[in-house]
């Protein structure tokens, strides 16, 4: 043993750990690889749901918007004609009013005294007893 010499033994020793080293270094760099690429699917994942979402909610909002204008020209509508018909009704309301004052006024003249209560009282003149 004595042939070999002690530096021999470290020196190959030495190239045993290199190994061991590299093999451990490429294996951290291979790792290394490997989760970036899957974190690169991921966010590519990620991306296209994200893509899909927006399309979906850009849809669904832009019939939310459409929704608002229709029910606003509804209600637009729909106030003109309670205003038209809320007009129409004083009209006929006034009309009415005045036709009602009008024939009361022509049957009053006509067909009701002058006064309510007569001046004599009824049982009086009934009776045939004088006072």
């Amino acid at each position: 043993m004595d042939d070999v010499d002690i530096q021999d033994i470290v020196d190959v020793l030495n190239d045993i750990q290199a190994v061991i080293i590299e093999g451990i270094a490429n294996k951290f760099e291979n790792m290394r690889k490997e989760v970036r690429a899957c974190r690169e699917e991921l966010l590519q994942e990620v991306i296209c749901d994200l893509q899909l979402l927006v399309t979906t909610n850009s849809r669904h909002f832009n019939n939310l918007v459409h929704l608002e204008e229709e029910y606003h020209t509804y209600h637009k509508t729909m106030s003109l004609y309670w205003e038209d018909l809320i007009s129409c009704n004083d009209g006929i309301l006034s009309h009415f009013k005045d036709s009602l004052r009008e024939h009361d006024r022509s049957l009053s003249a006509k067909t009701l005294p002058t006064f309510i209560l007569p001046q004599r009282p009824l049982f009086i003149s009934r009776s045939g007893a004088g006072v």
